[in-house]
């Protein structure tokens, strides 16, 4: 189980930063 939290950690900050390269390039017309 710890290993899945683990996952989670990257996958979590791995989302926002496309997020913000969305929204820092303007994709989201």
């Amino acid at each position: 189980r710890n290993d899945f939290n683990k996952r989670e950690d990257i996958a979590d900050p791995l989302e926002i930063l496309q997020d913000g390269y969305k929204n820092t390039f303007g994709d989201n017309e």
